[in-house]
Formats: structure tokens, C-alpha cells, sequence
């Protein structure tokens, strides 16, 4: 979806990865506008990557979309948007929704 947007995805298979692409290009001199992150990721769960992010203006301006199951959905809906989540969305995710 993202790619037929004309985005370029960069994905990461853990928390630490993220943080790591979020470093790499914060240090290249370049940002990452958007993260779909996954609120049931092993090891760190996405509230706690998304705590690690720091203050939006430090990430210059990332925007964080929390995606999780339906049977933990309330967890993400009944969450306040701060930290820079801008909005939480139940997967699997619709293309519409996304949009």
C-alpha cells in the first residue's frame, strides 16, 4: 500500500531495528515522516518503542500509527494520542483506514 502511495517503507523486524533506522537517519541528515507500528511485537511491545521515541520534535516530526489485533483494541483506543501517536488502528488494516 505504502509503495503504491509513492512512499519509500523502511522496515524493521524488531524494536531495536526501528530504533536503530530512526538513528541512521537522523544521523544522514534525512527523517522518516511516518511509523506503522505494531502494538504486539515480541520482546518490546510498540507502547514501549513508541516511549523510546522521545519527544516528536527530536524525531522531527514523526507521525506513529499504532496498529494491533482486535482482541487487544481497547488497549490502543482507550490510550491517550500523545508521545506523537497520532492514531490507532485495528489490523488486519484497511487500505481506506490507512489512507
Amino acid at each position: 500500500m505504502l509503495e503504491h502511495w509513492k512512499m519509500r517503507p523502511v522496515l524493521a523486524a524488531s524494536a531495536a531495528e526501528a530504533m536503530q533506522r530512526l538513528q541512521e537517519a537522523k544521523h544522514a541528515g534525512s527523517r522518516l515522516d511516518l511509523a506503522l507500528v505494531d502494538a504486539n511485537m515480541p520482546e518490546v511491545d510498540g507502547f514501549a518503542l513508541v516511549g523510546q521515541f522521545g519527544k516528536p520534535a527530536d524525531l522531527g516530526g514523526l507521525t506513529v500509527i499504532m496498529a494491533d489485533l482486535g482482541g487487544t483494541a481497547g488497549r490502543c483506543t482507550s490510550m491517550p494520542r500523545t508521545g506523537g501517536v497520532a492514531a490507532y488502528l485495528t489490523k488486519p488494516i484497511a487500505q481506506s483506514e490507512l489512507q
